[in-house]
């Protein structure tokens, strides 16, 4: 056997078993995989909610009518199903899962995307120089922070996959800094691309972080000539360095949104039409970080709300104590401190008075909401210090070393947690958990930590020290955010009122303001909603909406109705619908948990404490509005004789207004037996074309413009990087 040979078997075993250890942790979740998992407490999660809704319906509409659905039918009487970032149907891992059985594909999904974004802060440790085992334990970090699953219970798994990507955002940005190869420039707006694709809120956050990394690692990391000038020509080599930096940034920034434009330009064009292009700044800073929580950075918040969840794990908060108090170790993690400290304050929200004014001037924060999602940037640069402090302290030669004043405030604080906890049991008469569980891990790195500062235990079982109590500690953590719930369970709730009203004959759509039929069950059963839960949401419909429902709508929701106290089997007991305006929503039943009294409703069925009314007053999909002074309807001539997602086909006997009940959005175009005719809005909210006398055939269809840009833009995008990198590699061959 050659050494070569020998090295690669060597290699590929020594990759084994890193993947082994990373996958590890992460398979202890396996045998819930077929289970959806849920934040503790809460009968409510995205996954459920809006996810699993989103693939039933692409699904569904593959299947009947092949093809890729551009607009969605299913909840809020209609919406730009291309436009929407949770449709997820440009991010291609999405697409596995039309052939995995649920909640499986989703579960198996977010493990990987775990996994990976594990494997990347490795390879970029690696590359920051940091040996294999202290590398090892910045992956387990990042693969087990608490603030990730906890989002995982809540069913966010979009920003879990866009956030997975951001460590081979760096590594990729590290890796070009260092190789300067022509394939390696396009690589990070590449990987930033597939993270707007993902999610697209996360991209805002990510995107500052790799402008600030690849600023930082181009001014001070990678500048030979900064590092040899002084006086002005310090000012000159930073100068240089900025220019050549941005022109080479802004090119990497432009792959990454020309990739990303199928989904860009469609939501550009919604957004400006939505409810969130009028948001006020209180709803910007909504859920911001109670200060009372910063307490979580050294004090596990077993079972928290993930929001919520600062903390980083007991080692974390002493790389971040030690790096701060050590000269040599903070000037090797300075921006990482700096991005902790920030995301920190930027997590405060309103708590933090003065960060309110600031924020405003950066363009796009008026689009985000919940400021602790930031803290996601706060976890990944915990898991770097934990690296870095493990192997800085794995390498020292402590035989010339003087202790620090970082480290004399390692020992105070450990000793402070374990009196507080102490004091806690003594004062209570009971066991505060958390207080006791970061007193016992505090004294185990602290009893570690002095000996491998007297040298008493080797560097190799210093790193798997701190591997394990990583594991240990936020795996503990990590069990008490999820809970897991069985699709049965799920699946039960008022499925016989939906079996009822699937029942019925006739295109129609259901409202309940108690929200009885879930997303997820009228996905299952084909029905189509006029309320629903988004947060993008057409203003005109929003204005509209509440005349039908009853219920106001005081300011930004991500639900229409809207939930006053976040429980709607009671918040909007008190508002009756209006039956006439429902009914031109095409609502022929409306479902609630508690009695409706409202003029035109007429209980049909009841399913235990589930109600199910008939709108009396209900009109059709369509109907034509005659051109004589009375302006009377006419049902009995309009017939929809074909529709899909993208298509609706009427045969209508004219002469009159034929009016659909669907939402007027651009990129719908209409044709009358074949010929282009113009799309009115009627009612500030319908689709309307004015039809010539005698029996035609009208067709609407959805071509949305932005989105064949979009599509066109990013085709050629991937074709130049392609031939790029062909070139180049022929080159070397």
């Amino acid at each position: 056997m050659t050494s070569t040979y020998r090295n690669s078997l060597l290699t590929l075993l020594r990759r084994v078993i890193f993947l082994g250890i990373l996958a590890v942790p992460l398979m202890v979740f396996a045998p819930r995989w077929g289970f959806f998992a849920f934040p503790p407490g809460s009968p409510y999660s995205d996954l459920l909610i809006t996810h699993f809704p989103n693939l039933v319906y692409l699904k569904s509409t593959l299947l009947i009518h092949h093809e890729i659905p551009l607009w969605c039918s299913s909840i809020l009487s209609g919406y730009p199903f291309a436009a929407n970032p949770l449709s997820g149907i440009w991010y291609l891992p999405n697409w596995l899962m039309l052939i995995t059985p649920q909640p499986w594909g989703f579960n198996l999904l977010v493990t990987i995307h775990i996994l990976w974004g594990a494997i990347g802060l490795y390879n970029f440790l690696r590359l920051m120089g940091v040996n294999c085992l202290a590398s090892m334990s910045g992956a387990l970090s990042f693969a087990l922070m608490p603030k990730l699953w906890a989002h995982y219970g809540a069913g966010h798994v979009s920003l879990i996959f866009a956030v997975s990507w951001t460590p081979w955002l760096l590594f990729l940005e590290k890796k070009w800094k260092l190789f300067q190869t022509s394939r390696g420039r396009f690589a990070p707006g590449i990987v930033w691309g597939l993270t707007i694709l993902a999610d697209v809120r996360w991209a805002f956050y990510s995107g500052l972080l790799w402008t600030g990394y690849s600023l930082h690692s181009s001014i001070y990391e990678d500048n030979q000539s900064l590092r040899k000038s002084s006086g002005e020509g310090i000012c000159r080599a930073i100068s240089s360095a900025i220019l050549g930096w941005a022109r080479v940034f802004a090119a990497q920034v432009c792959v990454g949104l020309l990739i990303a434009s199928p989904l860009l330009l469609p939501l550009f064009e919604y957004m400006k039409l939505s409810t969130r292009n009028s948001l006020a700044w209180s709803d910007t800073f909504i859920l911001s970080l109670p200060p009372a929580h910063l307490a979580g950075l050294a004090i596990p918040d077993f079972a928290g709300y993930f929001e919520w969840i600062v903390y980083p794990g007991v080692v974390s908060f002493f790389a971040l104590v030690l790096s701060l108090g050590n000269g040599p170790l903070r000037r090797r993690v300075r921006l990482w401190l700096f991005v902790i400290i920030i995301t920190l304050v930027v997590a405060l929200g309103e708590n933090a008075r003065f960060l309110t004014s600031f924020l405003k001037f950066i363009p796009g924060w008026q689009f985000l909401r919940v400021p602790p999602r930031a803290l996601f940037l706060a976890g990944i640069a915990f898991s770097i210090l934990i690296s870095v402090m493990t192997h800085y302290y794995s390498e020292q030669d402590f035989a010339h070393y003087s202790a620090l004043w970082g480290e004399r405030f390692v020992f105070a604080i450990a000793a402070m947690l374990v009196m507080f906890a102490g004091g806690l049991l003594w004062v209570t008469g009971q066991v505060h958990v958390a207080f006791l569980w970061s007193a016992i891990l505090s004294l185990v790195f602290l009893t570690l930590f002095l000996l491998r500062r007297q040298e008493r235990i080797p560097p190799v079982f210093w790193s798997i020290a701190m591997i394990v109590i990583v594991v240990i500690d936020l795996g503990t953590v990590v069990f008490t955010l999820v809970r897991f719930k069985p699709a049965d369970d799920l699946f039960s709730d008022n499925i016989r009122a939906a079996r009822y009203i699937q029942a019925q004959n006739g295109t129609h759509r259901t409202y309940s303001p108690s929200y009885s039929i879930p997303q997820h069950i009228a996905a299952l059963y084909g029905l189509e909603l006029a309320d629903g839960i988004d947060p993008l949401q057409l203003r005109d419909y929003a204005d509209f909406f509440p005349t039908a429902s009853g219920v106001p709508q005081a300011g930004y929701s991500v639900t229409l109705p809207p939930y006053s106290t976040g429980d709607p089997e009671i918040d909007n007991r008190g508002y009756l619908p209006d039956a006439k305006k429902l009914g031109l929503l095409n609502v022929r039943f409306v479902v609630s948990s508690y009695d409706i009294l409202a003029n035109g409703l007429l209980l049909r069925a009841r399913f235990g404490a589930t109600r199910v009314y008939e709108n009396l007053f209900v009109l059709p999909r369509a109907w034509l509005r005659d051109v004589g002074e009375q302006g009377e309807y006419d049902f009995g001539d309009v017939e929809i004789s074909r529709r899909s997602a993208n298509r609706i086909e009427i045969s209508v006997n004219g002469p009159g207004t034929l009016i659909l009940s669907e939402v007027y959005y651009p990129g719908w175009i209409a044709f009358i037996d074949g010929d282009r005719t113009d799309i009115q809005k009627t009612g500030g909210l319908f689709r309307s074309v004015v039809v010539p006398e005698g029996r035609h055939i009208v067709r609407f269809v959805f071509r949305p413009i932005s989105v064949f840009i979009g599509m066109g833009l990013s085709v050629l995008t991937w074709m130049i990087i392609l031939i790029v990198c062909f070139k180049n590699q022929s080159a070397y061959v």
